[in-house]
């Protein structure tokens, strides 16, 4: 079969978990409204069905973590096909800070199984150095996930809110960590570094480099909207011999709203920076990690391959 190259469309979202619902379902509605194939957030604790109606009212569908209400999901229908869930925990509960997982979901895109992880990273490690051990324990953890997934004929792309600047601080070993085990940010693949928190690089999405059928096209860093933090997308060409597909024969063209504050492709258009707020990281929210508790999680229905109905509108929390 002929060669076919697609494009994929990730974005990221790291919300705030103290602003109203109001402000975040605005802020989930304009990352709908970008058209990702896939995207995930962190900071959701108690909005599962928020997400729900606020994905479905677009055509999307959205997908909490079970055991983990911290990270969610929302992805296109139309264009990949859910087809698992899984997370893995990396940090147990210590003192105010909660226990950490890797959470991730696959899908059928074209005929190819895809793998998207996420997770929100212990707060500050440059400031609080007794979190760098823990730290540095997730960054393993995803490193392992995604390098597991993305073995054989599986393509596997990690996000999240690593907190910590994506350039690194020398004491903290997320960069070193993720490279040695052939996880490449966007930023870290263009040499871009632009700040999607006050001054600081700290939302990712990135691919597995031995994953030699994909390739970073395009990146993008939106205006911000509710949250303290900027929203984030990259695109990637998926080369695949499949001609079956997920969703259609063509893959939508990405939305390319602009507007100031926004870095794209490999120019970066000037900012005003936000100043920091040095509190925020002592909680990753100003809000006590208490609060990061839903009430009630549903279960997603496993599915087993492309052939299976879409079970993503079952999960709320």
């Amino acid at each position: 079969m002929a060669k076919k190259v697609y494009s994929l469309h990730l974005m990221h979202a790291s919300l705030h978990l103290a602003l109203g619902d109001g402000a975040t379902a605005a802020d989930i509605a304009y990352t709908i409204a970008q058209a990702p194939d896939m995207c995930t957030y962190t900071e959701t604790a108690g909005r599962g069905q928020l997400f729900r109606n606020v994905a479905e009212a677009r055509g999307y569908r959205a997908v909490a973590m079970d055991g983990n209400p911290g990270e969610k999901f929302v992805y296109n229908p139309d264009t990949v096909r859910l087809k698992d869930q899984g997370a893995i925990q990396c940090n147990a509960a210590q003192g105010s800070d909660p226990a950490r997982y890797i959470n991730w979901i696959r899908v059928g895109f074209h005929g190819e199984d895809v793998w998207y992880h996420t997770g929100h990273w212990l707060p500050n490690p440059a400031k609080y150095p007794g979190r760098i051990p823990r730290h540095n324990a997730m960054s393993n953890q995803m490193a392992a996930q995604v390098r597991k997934h993305g073995a054989g004929d599986g393509i596997s792309f990690f996000s999240g809110d690593i907190n910590s600047d994506d350039q690194s601080y020398p004491s903290v070993n997320y960069n070193q960590i993720m490279r040695s085990n052939g996880l490449l940010s966007v930023w870290d693949e263009n040499l871009v570094y632009p700040s999607t928190y006050g001054s600081s690089t700290i939302d990712v999405i990135g691919r597995y480099t031995p994953d030699k059928q994909v390739k970073n096209t395009r990146y993008k860093v939106w205006p911000r909207q509710n949250s303290d933090h900027k929203f984030i997308s990259a695109w990637y060409d998926i080369t695949t011999s499949q001609v079956s597909v997920a969703g259609g024969d063509s893959s939508p063209t990405p939305a390319d709203a602009g507007g100031g504050g926004a870095s794209e492709g490999g120019v970066t258009v000037a900012t005003t920076p936000e100043p920091a707020d040095p509190d925020f990281y002592v909680t990753g929210g100003n809000i006590s990690w208490s609060e990061y508790d839903d009430a009630t999680l549903f279960h997603l229905e496993q599915a087993v391959d492309d052939s299976a109905p879409d079970h993503g509108n079952l999960i709320s929390d």
